[in-house]
C-alpha cells in the first residue's frame, strides 16, 4: 500500500460527540454512515438514559439510533426501562420504534415490543427497518 492510500485508509471516524452533533442538526445520513456497532455498545448506557430524558426529538432519536444499533446485551432492569418507554404514547414515535426494534432484536418478544414493532412497519421513516427485522 502506498503513503497514499495508507492515509485514505487511516482515516479517522468522527467523534460520537460529532455525531450527537450531527443529530441535532438532521444530519441522518452522516450519523448513520458513520455510527458503528462498536461506538454505539460503548455508550449504550448513555443512550439508554438519554433516550427516556430527553426532550429534543433530535435527541431522543439518536439514543433510539444508538440502541438499535448496539447489539450489547441489556440488563434486565435496563430491558424493563426501555419496556415503559416504548409503551408511552407521548413519546416520539420514532424514538419508541427504534427502541422497540432494539430489544425485539435482541430476543425481547413482549407484547408491547411487538406491538410498537408491528406499528414502526407503516411508518415512513422506519418502515423498511422495522420489515426486515420481522421478516
Amino acid at each position: 500500500m502506498n503513503p497514499i492510500e495508507r492515509r485514505k485508509s487511516s482515516v479517522e471516524k468522527p467523534s460520537y460527540e460529532k455525531l450527537l452533533e450531527a443529530a441535532k442538526n438532521e444530519k441522518w445520513e452522516f450519523v448513520d454512515a458513520n455510527l458503528s456497532e462498536q461506538m454505539a455498545d460503548a455508550h449504550l448506557q448513555e443512550a439508554i438514559v438519554g433516550v427516556q430524558v430527553e426532550s429534543n426529538d433530535n435527541l431522543q432519536d439518536f439514543d433510539s439510533t444508538v440502541i438499535f444499533v448496539s447489539n450489547a446485551p441489556l440488563d434486565s432492569e435496563d430491558e424493563k426501562s426501555l419496556e415503559a418507554f416504548i409503551e408511552d404514547e407521548d413519546e416520539y414515535r420514532i424514538a419508541r420504534y427504534r427502541v422497540a426494534m432494539g430489544l425485539y432484536k435482541r430476543g425481547n418478544r413482549t407484547e408491547g415490543v411487538i406491538r410498537a414493532v408491528e406499528e414502526a412497519v407503516d411508518d415512513p421513516d422506519v418502515g423498511e427497518l422495522a420489515r426486515k427485522l420481522l421478516a
